[in-house]
Parts: structure tokens; sequence; C-alpha cells
């Protein structure tokens, strides 16, 4: 009689390559475009909408991935947004909020 062994193996890395943040301040007013150089060409690319101070996380990753980490770097990016009050603390009352950080969190290193 003959048996057969099965063995799996699953290596999960949380490889974070890189981590910015953009802090916006009084967040109920006010738009603006962030602009990346490739380090590779040198060239500058721009996001092609204009991102509004009290943009969510999901509408800041879309502009943000689209026109430089998807076409130039080829690579994925998770944002996280966090909201506080003037006190400096957490807050997820939109009435409250004083300053937002937006973290962006890259899965692949640039060439």
């Amino acid at each position: 009689m003959s048996s057969k062994e099965t063995q799996v193996l699953l290596i999960d890395q949380d490889n974070v390559a890189e981590t910015w943040e953009v802090i916006v301040t009084d967040p109920s007013n006010g738009a603006y475009r962030l602009v990346f150089q490739d380090p590779v060409t040198l060239e500058y690319i721009q996001t092609d909408d204009i991102l509004r101070s009290d943009e969510s996380e999901w509408s800041f990753n879309d502009k943000v991935y689209k026109p430089y980490y998807k076409e130039h770097v080829k690579s994925g990016i998770q944002t996280t947004k966090t909201s506080y009050d003037e006190n400096g603390l957490e807050t997820s009352d939109p009435a409250l909020v004083k300053t937002v950080k937006y973290k962006v969190e890259v899965k692949k290193r640039s060439n």
C-alpha cells in the first residue's frame, strides 16, 4: 500500500517599500494637486484631478494611484485617512475636524 503526503508552504510577507504622508490643516475648503518626480526619467507627473481638502481616503488613493503609481511605478498603494480635532485627538465627526492626515503605503520599490 502506498501513501501520499502533501505539504503546503504559505509565506505572507508585508513589504512596504515606501510610506509618505500629506497633512491638511483646515480641511473645510481648498484644493491642491500633488506632483511626483519619476526617479529614472526625472519627469514630473501631477495628479490628473484636483484633490479637495476633505477628500475621502478612497478618492485620494484613486487620484494618486492612477497617474503615478499605476503608470510609472507599477505598484499598488494603500491610503489611510485619519481626522483630528483642534486638540489633536482622533475624531470621526466632520464638524470637529481641524486636521486630516493621509498616509500612503507603496507596495513595491521604485526602479
